[in-house]
C-alpha cells in the first residue's frame, strides 16, 4: 500500500483515541485502548499537542535524538504497516499528547 492511496475515509468502527508520551519510548499501538488498530484500518493520523516527539516505524526504539521529528500543533500520517511498528517518545522535557485518527481509504 502506498501512502498516495490514502483517501481520509475516516473509519467509524474505530474511536478517536488519545495518549501520552513520555520519556520512555512506547508502541503507538499501546495507546489504543485495544491494543491494536481495528481490523478495517488501512491508514492511522496522529496529531501531536503539547511538545514535540521523535517516532521510528523499523522497529528501533527512538530517543531525544534519533527518529523522525514531530513538532508540536503538527500531524503524520501512516500506512497500517508502519502503524504496527511504530514507537514514540518525547523530544523534550514535556509529555506530548498524540490524538490518534484511523481511517479505512
Amino acid at each position: 500500500m502506498k501512502l498516495i492511496d490514502f483517501q481520509g475515509i475516516p473509519n467509524t468502527d474505530a474511536a478517536h483515541q488519545s495518549g501520552v508520551v513520555s520519556s520512555t519510548a512506547l508502541t503507538l499501538l499501546s495507546l489504543l485502548a485495544a491494543g491494536a488498530l481495528h481490523p478495517n484500518t488501512k491508514f492511522v493520523r496522529f496529531c501531536v499537542d503539547d511538545a514535540d516527539l521523535r517516532y521510528t516505524v523499523q522497529g528501533t526504539p527512538p530517543t531525544t535524538s534519533l527518529g523522525r521529528r514531530v513538532a508540536y500543533d503538527s500531524a503524520v500520517v501512516l500506512s497500517r504497516e508502519e502503524a504496527d511498528l511504530c514507537q514514540l517518545i518525547r523530544a523534550t522535557a514535556t509529555n506530548a499528547v498524540v490524538q490518534i485518527m484511523q481511517y479505512k481509504q
